[in-house]
């Protein structure tokens, strides 16, 4: 009985000497690294000083950019007026009196209405019939040459006949030349255009490019063309509409639909060849009491990671919902889409957030900036073999192995605390629950 409690008591004390041992290599080379570290002055200005000289950097940089955003180039266009012809002249601003660069600080309390267009394949990339694929019906691939190719697009359903008899009421067979109005001709025709959209609806991007306007036909007459007048702030100016023949090619099922849209994408061929197709519609089970169709539309120019613009999608909606109402009820009948427009905003101040900008270039070097020293300090320790010699001393692997990442992990959470203070002191970052966010 004495026997065992004399080496229970003998374990008891090994594992406190152990633990002991243990604490006591921890505190010396963590004292060693501390004192390492206190003594390369230029490195620690540099980490403390670092930080503060990039907030202050952009500080510096923003107030340049802000000086030059208040010049009178980038505000609100403003005009005197006299009202009734009075002598009597008020400053009156607004979107007509500005210039381009001017025009996103105004007011808009009235935002313009613009037609519902198509977004309509460039010429270049239209789908065509060729050897690679073996897509049919499609227009052969000599019209590129001459960039005059037809629109395509696919359509689908449960009842073949239902849906034929909606794609002939869907295409346009007449086009008002007389008219002048162009919201007059859009009521009654179907426009498109190539352009890339915008990001908003106060100024359709398809009217101040170059790009022509398209009227979709099944067939186009020679030559055909005439000039429509377009008001824009303070200029008005004419703008081309043309003609081209748009086709609708029948599809067996969906999944032949999917198939030919991915391959008509550059990357979904081993060609990478461009066939872009205009739309496609599967009317699904609709009848006459019935409207149920899905829609596919390309969404390239939906970019959401980085500026995200607008789809000209809705015309495509009011083609099938006109299309159902004609063909099932009313030869007259039509949902008249007359225009899509922004709502109203209030006048503001062009900015650059050049912390949004810069933040996370800024904040990767902040962090990489830690990197060296944690090497210098391996390495300082091979090159001069104190490893071994604290080996030799009786250093074991478990106490070196904790103590420096222990002590990396302090250094680095010290460090970005300093950093998150200084640019809090600024007003760069603001601390949102547990969150740092860059603004």
């Amino acid at each position: 009985m004495a026997s065992h409690i004399s080496h229970s008591s003998s374990s008891s004390n090994s594992r406190d000497t152990h633990i002991a041992s243990l604490l006591t290599q921890a505190d010396a080379l963590l004292r060693k690294n501390l004192a390492y570290q206190r003594r390369d002055i230029k490195q620690n200005a540099s980490l403390v000083l670092f930080p503060a000289f990039l907030c202050l950097l952009i500080i510096s940089i923003q107030h340049i950019v802000n000086s030059e955003l208040d010049n009178s180039k980038y505000q609100c266009g403003c005009k005197c007026v006299s009202p009734n012809g009075t002598n009597d002249c008020h400053n009156i601003c607004g979107f007509e009196f500005s210039t381009s660069k001017q025009a996103p600080a105004c007011q808009i309390r009235r935002p313009r209405e613009w037609p519902a267009l198509l977004q309509v394949p460039g010429p270049q990339y239209r789908a065509v019939k060729t050897r690679k694929h073996h897509f049919q019906n499609l227009p052969d691939s000599d019209c590129l040459k001459t960039l005059s190719c037809p629109l395509t697009t696919l359509y689908t359903a449960e009842n073949k006949s239902t849906a034929e008899g909606l794609v002939r009421t869907i295409i346009a067979s007449t086009f008002p030349v007389t008219k002048e109005d162009l919201s007059d001709i859009v009521s009654l025709s179907y426009l498109g255009t190539n352009s890339r959209p915008g990001s908003n609806n106060f100024a359709e991007s398809a009217f101040v490019t170059v790009s022509p306007i398209l009227i979709l036909l099944p067939l186009c007459f020679v030559n055909f063309s005439f000039l429509v007048p377009v008001t824009l702030g303070s200029a008005t100016f004419q703008h081309e509409i043309k003609c081209v023949e748009s086709t609708y090619v029948w599809r067996d099922n969906s999944s032949n639909i999917n198939r030919e849209l991915f391959q008509g994408y550059r990357k979904g061929n081993p060609y990478n060849e461009i066939h872009e197709i205009l739309g496609a519609f599967d009317f699904l089970n609709s009848g006459e009491g019935n409207l149920n169709v899905s829609l596919w539309y390309n969404s390239t120019y939906r970019n959401v990671a980085h500026s995200p613009r607008l789809l000209r999608v809705t015309r495509s909606l009011n083609m099938v919902s006109n299309a159902f109402l004609r063909h099932f009820k009313d030869r007259d009948a039509r949902i008249i889409l007359d225009f899509v427009k922004e709502m109203p905003k209030s006048g503001n101040r062009i900015a650059i957030n050049l912390s949004t900008i810069l933040g996370p270039l800024l904040f990767s070097w902040v962090i990489q900036l830690l990197f060296p020293v944690f090497l210098i300090s391996l390495v300082y320790e091979k090159q001069h073999m104190l490893r071994i010699m604290m080996k030799i001393h009786g250093l074991s692997d478990r106490a070196y192995w904790m103590v420096t990442y222990t002590y990396f992990l302090a250094v680095s959470s010290l460090y970005m605390i300093w950093f998150a203070a200084i640019g809090s002191t600024i007003g760069k970052i603001h601390i949102k629950h547990v969150f740092l966010e860059m603004i």
